[in-house]
């Protein structure tokens, strides 16, 4: 399509000003004023080249939106005392530069928002000055703008303001790039939130000295390192749980963890720093240190894909104690493709729980972590199908294990019963051992009839079945596999009365929990064997 040229076209060219293209869809404006008052909600301007505003735009029916095409720019006429939009219902702007057309600096904010939601995305603001006690960007009565992937270079505004003057609440959200931005938070407890803000360089400069002890300044972010606020005389912005907050300049937080530098102040907000999603290459353990005991309200689930979440509990180590109102709730779950690690840790509850405490369905590793005063009707751990978890020096009383789990023993365990899940197609869950641990009851649900699993490894790292007690009744016997590496069930249904009188003859042995050789019992719990009979006795 042909441009055609007017004289006044021509003449603005003679005179330094770009060509300008001002579209709604096909209908082109020779004014930028005239595009605003036309534009409906569902419409978009777009402007090509560059633009220069002398008068106020100003639309009060819609939320204006206008996009610029690659290279646009609008100029701000320096000598315009009055903002040069005015948008009641919201204002949409991207993909543009701003910069200021003649001499002199605004006396008064570009920008002002005093309703509706409006953002700035992708716009650049370039050698822009004010003398206004606004700044370039006003935020007032109930308007909430965001602030996503902007650029101001070479602005600067009057002392104690900045760029942008903030009077309400979370009006402002910044996301993504913020660079060269600085800002005034009007009024006593309000905050901005910069949850998704990505970068800030230099850091952002907030003046925040209406703000009081307690406020929150900065809403879901604790990275102080973004920020350079300015408090009131005596104030100073510290890392809350979640947030940035204004505190008396004595003030020392009490962190219930931290991570790395970061504190936190409550379980939710360490649960979820610790807990995130991370590229599949690229994935790090978040390791947590636990200052002090904790009181678990509620369930919580590592759901997140690639999350490895390591909780350590500092120096002689620290307490969760569930008061879930809910009984039939898990305390902590690790779903698939999730890592979780405790150590040095005690789990107990409140009262008497009916479901299990832990669950695995990926990853759980649990070191010098105690379940022993955890009240439930049900199993202190329950790895589930295709689940795992690796416990050393712990202490569990039941544990339950799904067909296709994985549960390694290491060392220093004390487990009372393992409940082993085998179905009649003979598929069967893997348990390692690795290293010494206390003598173990093992049960199998209803399952009577071991036919399915004969001849397979139920067992690894030990052919020493007197670290297991089979239930009373059971007509197998574990026995070393062939590799002589592990554990199977044999049949031993046939001739079972010559065995019985076998065992009858058969010489005694005992054994402690730890499957140490005792040559004469004392008081106390052993493992006693006779010919292929083992069992538990208390003596």
């Amino acid at each position: 399509m042909k441009k055609i040229f007017t004289l006044a076209a021509c003449a603005a060219l003679c005179t330094g000003y770009m060509w300008a293209d001002i579209k709604i869809g096909d209908t082109s404006y020779e004014k930028m004023s005239d595009a605003v008052a036309a534009v409906t909600a569902d419409q978009v301007i777009t402007v090509s080249g560059t633009v220069t505003i002398d008068k106020r735009l100003r639309n009060d029916n819609a939320v204006v939106t206008i996009k610029g095409e690659p290279g646009a720019v609008i100029n701000y006429a320096a000598s315009l005392s009055v903002p040069f939009v005015v948008a009641k219902q919201g204002l949409v702007i991207s993909d543009v530069t701003l910069e200021v057309d003649g001499e002199g600096n605004p006396s008064t904010a570009l920008f002002e928002f005093g309703g509706g939601t409006s953002s700035l995305t992708n716009v650049t603001f370039n050698n822009i000055s004010t003398t206004a006690a606004n700044g370039i960007i006003q935020i007032k009565g109930s308007g909430k703008v965001t602030l996503d992937n902007c650029t101001f270079s070479n602005c600067s505004g009057v002392d104690n303001v900045g760029l942008c003057k903030m009077g309400g609440n979370k009006a402002l959200t910044l996301s993504g790039d913020i660079n060269g931005f600085s800002l005034m938070i009007e009024k006593n407890n309000h905050a901005i939130v910069a949850s998704d803000l990505a970068e800030a360089t230099p850091a952002i400069k907030i003046y925040a000295l209406a703000a009081t002890d307690g406020n929150v300044l900065v809403s879901g972010t604790t990275d102080l390192s973004k920020f350079d606020i300015v408090c009131a005389e005596g104030l100073k912005a510290v890392a809350g749980d979640a947030d940035i907050v204004c505190r008396d300049a004595s003030y020392t937080p009490d962190y219930l963890a931290t991570i790395g530098e970061t504190g936190y102040m409550s379980w939710q907000g360490t649960w979820d720093a610790a807990t995130v999603t991370q590229e599949p290459n690229a994935i790090e353990t978040i390791t947590v240190n636990v200052l002090k005991d904790v009181e678990i309200t509620a369930r919580y689930i590592n759901a997140n894909k690639n999350s490895n979440a390591a909780f350590e509990g500092a120096g002689e180590g620290v307490k969760f104690t569930y008061t879930n109102g809910n009984k039939t709730q898990t305390m902590f779950e690790s779903n698939s493709g999730a890592t979780t690690k405790f150590t040095n840790i005690t789990f107990e509850s409140a009262d008497e729980r009916t479901q299990n405490a832990l669950s695995s369905q990926g990853m759980l590793i649990l070191d010098n972590c105690d379940l022993s005063t955890y009240s439930t009707t049900q199993n202190h751990l329950f790895v589930k199908d295709n689940g795992s978890a690796t416990l050393t020096a712990s202490n569990l009383p039941r544990v339950a294990l799904g067909k296709k789990g994985h549960l390694n023993l290491g060392a220093g365990c004390e487990i009372e019963t393992i409940n082993i899940e085998i179905n009649e197609a003979g598929v069967y869950p893997c348990l390692f051992v690795g290293d010494a641990f206390n003598a173990v009851d093992l049960t199998f649900g209803d399952v009577t009839d071991m036919t399915a699993v004969l001849g397979k490894t139920l067992i690894s790292g030990t052919t020493d079945a007197t670290k297991f007690t089979l239930p009373e009744g059971l007509e197998y016997e574990l026995v070393a596999n062939e590799a002589n590496d592990g554990l199977m069930f044999s049949d031993n249904q046939s001739g079972v009365e010559s065995v019985m009188v076998e065992d009858a003859d058969a010489p005694v042995e005992w054994f402690n929990l730890q499957g140490v050789r005792v040559a004469n019992p004392d008081n106390g719990v052993y493992i006693r064997r006779q010919g292929n009979k083992v069992e538990k006795v208390v003596l």
